[in-house]
């Protein structure tokens, strides 16, 4: 049977899909959510990214094609068919800032879930622009009449609600873009959803995200950040500097093409000073063209990369008390926080205790999914099962009828099938 719908139930759990558009991969996800704990994965599309730089849509029908083949992978491996799924976003033209918000409550009425949307509201008017579209609106703390916060109101009685609201803001050229590039797969945006955010549901523990913590995934076009604490969000940013960076850095060092930079980086890259298994300082790293290059100087370059983007990382976490906010330290995740010693290194740069984290309380198909480079994939079901509905959003959701128009496209003619493209 194909469900049409990644929302509608299958057993005693309910259908969710997400697709990561990254700048080297996209990776579309099908899970069911049996509890509120534990996804069981049961469809995995992987493929390489074309049309995008930065995290950010270059070329619509190349993003369009790269979609289209890992969301198809993912059905055929679930047997369902989805015309919706939640859509990661990260970039640049990200911007995002704390505001205050307060509204008043009725006489001798208790706090509803629609007082909490008018707070978020109210939040949003006071700062609105039509080159920007709101991607989050996530509140940190409450407060009842002045009086000490709480952490739900609803149903408590009160004559004033207060805020502190986590605003998180897109170009909204690159949004649509992004939406377009995905409506050309047949599939429409359930809903457009930061990506650091997605990695901390992923990667984080309940107890970091209480005391304070820093997520810090690094994928392949942008370093995500993104500063927990009390359960919510503090600050969020993207820095355009990451693996692709690196393996920019050794092609042009090394004087070898950017592929075979990639696959050296691969096979020999470690943040460690020794490791086994690993060639030591005095060797040289063999080439397919049987070149050879000496690892001392591959070795020099990716350590300065990368020690050069902890920096960058550590200037933009600069306007935080970092010891006080994130006592629990710094989590990386994302593809290159792999790299063997990251952890270590980083511990060197912030003063903090550092850890890689890898997606958690996931089931099924999940034989390539326990590896930092899928938290956002993973995340990206989490935070829509748990938050979507939940927050003020500026983006339509998609209508029944353009669910309908956008699986009508996806047929494929017979001619093509007989043919190929």
């Amino acid at each position: 049977m194909m469900l049409k719908s990644p929302r509608k139930l299958l057993g005693n759990g309910k259908l969710y899909a997400a697709i990561d558009v990254g700048t080297t991969k996209v990776c579309t996800l099908i899970g069911l959510l049996e509890d509120d704990e534990i996804f069981r994965i049961i469809g995995v599309g992987i493929g390489r990214s074309l049309g995008m730089r930065k995290a950010v849509v270059v070329d619509l029908n190349q993003v369009g094609d790269s979609v289209r083949d890992s969301v198809r992978e993912a059905e055929v491996s679930s047997g369902v068919r989805i015309n919706s799924a939640f859509i990661g976003v990260t970039g640049t033209h990200i911007s995002s800032f704390n505001t205050s918000s307060a509204i008043s409550i009725p006489q001798d009425q208790a706090v509803s879930d629609k007082d909490l949307q008018r707070l978020m509201q109210h939040a949003w008017e006071m700062r609105m622009s039509n080159e920007r579209q709101l991607l989050h609106a996530v509140p940190s703390n409450y407060k009842l009449d002045d009086h000490s916060e709480v952490q739900n109101p609803v149903g408590l009685h009160s004559s004033r609600l207060d805020s502190q609201v986590h605003m998180v803001t897109a170009a909204s050229h690159a949004i649509n873009n992004l939406i377009k590039s995905v409506r050309k797969a047949g599939v429409a945006a359930e809903d457009i959803i930061l990506e650091p955010l997605a990695s901390g549901e992923a990667v984080l523990r309940p107890a970091e995200k209480d005391v304070g913590v820093v997520v810090v995934d690094i994928g392949g076009g942008t370093t995500d950040i993104a500063v927990f604490r009390n359960n919510s969000v503090w600050h969020t940013a993207a820095i355009p500097v990451a693996g692709y960076q690196v393996t920019r850095d050794l092609a042009y060092g090394l004087g070898v093409s950017y592929e075979e930079a990639e696959a050296l980086k691969i096979k020999y890259a470690t943040m460690e000073a020794e490791r086994k298994g690993k060639p030591v300082p005095d060797t040289v790293l063999e080439m397919e063209d049987n070149g050879s290059i000496p690892f001392r100087e591959f070795q020099d370059i990716l350590t300065a990369r990368v020690e050069e983007m902890l920096e960058l990382i550590n200037v933009e976490l600069a306007t935080e008390d970092l010891h006080r906010v994130a006592p629990a330290g710094i989590v990386f995740t994302g593809g290159t926080s792999k790299l063997p010693g990251m952890a270590n290194v980083g511990q060197r740069v912030f003063g903090l205790p550092c850890r890689v984290g890898v997606p958690r309380n996931i089931s099924g198909l999940v034989h390539m999914l326990h590896d930092p480079a899928f938290a956002t994939s993973v995340g990206l079901l989490y935070w829509g099962a748990r938050n979507s509905g939940q927050e003020l959003r500026r983006m339509n959701r998609p209508s029944p009828l353009t669910r309908m128009w956008l699986s009508v496209r996806r047929r494929t003619p017979f001619w093509k099938r007989l043919f190929g493209r």
